[in-house]
């Protein structure tokens, strides 16, 4: 798949156009799909309202029209001059038929790389609150939210602005990711600020104690680390992870140490110091996402990796428990709901489905047959491909449990649980050699668990819900 830019009176535009009306027509369950002498002079206007403007066009292996992005200059109100090197996102869109293959989180990498070169510092977009999909996607790219849902100025649907920090003040003495930056910008948490102040100096406390030559970070990274490519003396191509230090990174370093390699990258040093971990790793090269590939391909890769880390760690382990996890968040959840009233969500989850989600979150971990260590949030984004082996796995959160739980991130992140929740699940407990009825349970309880942040995943909680055998 490549991307090209796409100009005025070209076949790319009008290809644009077609796909636009596509994914519209699609998105809001319309029959009718305009034509092109309708959707065309909406994305040239885009090109009309800047000479900065452009857009994007991505296209598949074959050449034909995937998905596409027009991007303009924002001005300030009332007048022709950009604000400080903002940029707006005014139209993003997939093909329906390409749906789950990769091809927007290409267009908006590319746009990144594309903005952050042209000088813009942050990049602004507006999506339907209710578009799951597509929230799901931004956050996961280090989109933040400003401020609450308003209504569509045409439809009058609630609509969610977004914003992506491509560069900051923050990184003036260290190159940084742009997900660490938004995360931490939009922290009210002080520490995790003078955590970030320090980073320039750990950094190269870490590269001279560790005789490693530095890269820049991986864009668009993670939120809570800085990870860069680094070269050790004797030439070995690794990867430094400098992370605060909170309750999910603390035993990465133990269950990459278990693992060793075995469907995950190796650790080559660790250290903890105060309110950092620092973590010496495997380099994957070429370092590929899994998420390029489409979902179906996904699922074998990670169905194969996850076995090969499910094995009983000794006693005494120091792993946290996946009962202890899955107790806490159902606190939260419960809280949650308690918050929302008697809607415990806009998707219409009553309050007795609700109460037996969460009662099935707590009881699952006690009734697991085994015990083992678990990634608990492997997914295409957190799978590489490598040349030791064909796909390895990064960034566990470790804890001990049912390992029919540690397929759930994944499918979370699948375009099919809004289409065929349970056929989702079903699949994957095929791959894995797990009983089908358990890991629909599982579905079913994680979806309701995570539906006070997601509210359109209330109806896929009804539609699992209609499927087992109570």
């Amino acid at each position: 798949m490549d991307v090209v830019e796409a100009c005025r009176g070209s076949q790319e535009l009008e290809d644009a156009a077609q796909i636009w009306a596509e994914a519209t027509a699609f998105r809001d369950g319309e029959s009718e799909i305009a034509c092109l002498s309708d959707s065309l002079p909406i994305i040239e206007a885009v090109l009309d309202r800047s000479p900065q403007a452009f857009v994007l066009l991505a296209r598949a292996d074959g050449g034909s029209a995937a998905g596409f992005a027009a991007v303009e200059p924002i001005t300030a109100q009332s007048t022709t001059e950009t604000t400080a090197a903002r940029a707006e996102v005014a139209y993003i869109g997939v093909r329906p038929s390409m749906w789950g293959r990769g091809v927007a989180q290409l267009l908006l990498r590319q746009l990144q790389s594309r903005l952050t070169a042209a000088g813009y510092t942050h990049a602004e977009l507006s999506v339907y609150a209710a578009n799951v999909r597509a929230v799901a996607l931004y956050e996961r790219l280090g989109w933040q939210p400003v401020g609450a849902p308003t209504p569509h100025r045409q439809t009058g649907k609630p609509e969610q602005r977004y914003e992506l920090v491509l560069e900051a003040a923050l990184a003036s003495y260290l190159p940084l990711p742009q997900n660490l930056v938004g995360s931490i910008a939009s922290s009210e948490d002080p520490q995790r600020r003078a955590w970030l102040d320090r980073l320039p100096g750990t950094v190269r406390g870490l590269a001279r104690d560790w005789g490693l030559e530095l890269g820049a970070p991986f864009q668009p990274g993670g939120q809570c680390s800085w990870v860069a490519p680094a070269r050790a003396a004797d030439g070995a191509r690794l990867v430094l992870k400098v992370e605060w230090l909170h309750p999910e990174a603390e035993q990465e370093a133990a269950a990459l140490r278990f693992w060793d390699g075995n469907g995950a990258v190796r650790l080559h040093a660790d250290a903890i110091f105060g309110d950092t971990i620092a973590l010496l790793l495997e380099r994957c090269e070429p370092g590929t996402l899994l998420s390029e590939l489409a979902e179906p391909e996904q699922d074998v890769v990670v169905c194969t990796l996850l076995p090969r880390l499910w094995r009983e760690p000794a006693a005494g382990h120091g792993f946290p428990s996946l009962q202890a996890m899955c107790a806490a968040w159902a606190d939260e959840t419960e809280e949650a709901f308690a918050r929302a009233g008697d809607s415990t969500s806009s998707a219409g989850l009553d309050r007795g489905l609700a109460r037996a989600g969460l009662e099935l979150f707590r009881t699952l971990p006690v009734s697991a047959d085994r015990d083992v260590l678990l990634a608990t949030d492997l997914h295409a984004e957190n799978v590489l491909a490598a040349r030791r082996e064909p796909w390895l796995a990064i960034d566990p959160k470790p804890h001990v449990g049912d390992p029919v739980y540690d397929a759930l991130q994944h499918m979370l992140n699948c375009d099919r649980l809004f289409t065929d929740p349970a056929g989702l699940a079903w699949r994957l407990a095929d791959l894995l050699e797990l009983q089908r009825d358990r890991m629909l349970l599982w579905l079913f309880a994680r979806v309701v668990q995570e539906s006070p942040g997601q509210p359109a995943l209330g109806e896929v909680a009804v539609r699992l819900a209609g499927e087992l055998s109570w």
